[in-house]
């Protein structure tokens, strides 16, 4: 709806006079102040209106919509509205600013000239003789009051755009007002869609609740065994241990590709071959690099493989007495180990002159005591002592391998393992297990 102003009906009187009475002044001030005073409501309402359109209003229950009309004069509050575009409210702001600052300043000029005018009253009732000075203030007067009449219709003009941008605003209005109601009437059409698709879906997940459990099941388990395997480190990235291969062996990478300790026994055997030749490679590692180096150094002993040979020739005892010895000693110790291994913790009796007391370890194969353990390293943690036999174990398999390697080493050169790796540093391009002659018979 567009706001009506308040026409000025002596503004003719202004561009046509050039003189005015006493009540034509009067006559134009009161018509100038309406206006103004029109003008300032009119701008008020066009903020609120616009302060309204930014925050919807409750939407009205069907119910309340189709209710019949009551004796009441309160009318139903409209449909709720969503909120302008930020750009279109921006603009309409900016209109009621303008709109509001050309008023301010034609108020102002109003003020003004109402001002200069009750001066000139007040020097005629003074009755004083007009000077030239007050004819000059009244002919400014006069122009002031003709600038203020161009200035009212100036303003006019200007509450008549914003009225009609207030009309178009308006019908804005009452088009978001009947998509809302288009909305909500699509709304409560697939709220029933809604509510058969919940009914549809709680008889869909009580027909496949066992197979749901199943599912959660199964994903649990994957991902246990996925986590179990990436934390435990298998001899070759990716393979899955065998299942008689769970870790707990000091050792233990999930190495059995012949499937030999499939049988319990049968690994437990195995677990104690391994540790006795483990060992038995480790000692027999350090005797041959220490005869080695003192060979190379000068100091007359003999190489490894001269080694039993030279000790027999020096030595005060006959082989033969020295063999039933060492083979009675042995043969009492395998046996005590023999019967350690069939019954764990058998032999830590006493029965041989309280010495096997002092054996007695943790468990088979682990010697303990005062006299295997002196500095009591298997009297830690469990933690700490698997640590020690995996670090004895990893060692003893390495000493293993270089002892094949030394009589390998020997067997192609018919040397020992320090003069070997002399005479290759010595000659690194050229003194290589390619070129002894014997390792790759086929490049020779």
């Amino acid at each position: 709806m567009v706001p009506s102003f308040p026409q000025i009906s002596n503004v003719s009187l202004v561009r046509s006079a050039g003189s005015f009475s006493d009540a034509e002044c009067n006559a134009v001030e009161s018509e100038v102040g309406m206006l103004i005073k029109a003008a300032t409501q009119q701008i008020d309402q066009l903020k609120a209106s616009v302060l309204a359109a930014q925050q919807p209003r409750a939407l009205p229950s069907p119910a309340a919509v189709k209710a019949p009309a009551s004796n009441s004069t309160k009318l139903p509050n409209p449909p709720a509205t969503t909120p302008l575009h930020p750009q279109a409210i921006a603009h309409l702001h900016g209109v009621v600013l303008i709109a509001a600052e050309r008023l301010r300043a034609v108020s102002h000029l109003f003020d003004r000239c109402r001002s200069s005018r009750h001066q000139q009253l007040a020097l005629r009732k003074a009755r004083q003789r007009p000077s030239t000075a007050a004819a000059t203030s009244i002919t400014n007067g006069l122009a002031q009051l003709v600038s203020t009449g161009q200035a009212v219709s100036g303003l006019e003009r200007s509450m008549a755009e914003v009225s009609t941008l207030f009309q178009v605003f308006s019908s804005a209005v009452h088009s978001q007002a009947e998509a809302i109601e288009h909305i909500y009437d699509a709304a409560c059409e697939a709220t029933h869609f809604v509510a058969a698709g919940n009914e549809s879906l709680v008889k869909t997940i009580a027909v496949n609740r066992s197979s749901q459990r199943y599912l959660l099941v199964l994903l649990v388990s994957r991902s246990v065994q996925a986590s179990a395997a990436a934390e435990r480190p298998v001899w070759f990235p990716g393979n899955e241990a065998p299942a008689h291969l769970d870790g707990t062996l000091a050792g233990d990478y999930g190495f059995d590709p012949l499937s030999l300790g499939s049988e319990k026994e049968l690994l437990r055997w195995f677990v104690q071959a391994e540790l006795v030749h483990a060992r038995w490679a480790m000692l027999g590692v350090a005797g041959i690099l220490f005869t080695a180096v003192g060979a190379e150094a000068g100091n007359g002993l003999p190489q490894w493989y001269d080694a039993g040979k030279v000790s027999i020739e020096s030595s005060g005892i006959p082989f033969g007495t020295l063999l039933v010895t060492q083979a009675l000693l042995f043969g009492w110790v395998e046996f005590k180990r023999w019967f350690d291994f069939q019954v764990p913790g058998s032999q830590g009796d006493g029965s041989f002159l309280g010495l096997t007391d002092e054996l007695k370890g943790t468990t088979n194969g682990y010697p303990g005591g005062k006299l295997f353990d002196p500095i009591g390293l298997s009297r830690g943690s469990e933690a700490q002592l698997k640590e020690y036999k995996t670090k004895e174990i990893k060692n003893g398999r390495l000493a293993m391998v270089a002892m094949v390697g030394f009589l390998a080493q020997h067997s192609a050169t018919g040397k020992g393992p320090i003069q070997n790796l002399t005479d290759h540093l010595a000659d690194p391009y050229h003194v290589l297990f390619t070129t002894n002659g014997t390792s790759l018979p086929f490049l020779n």
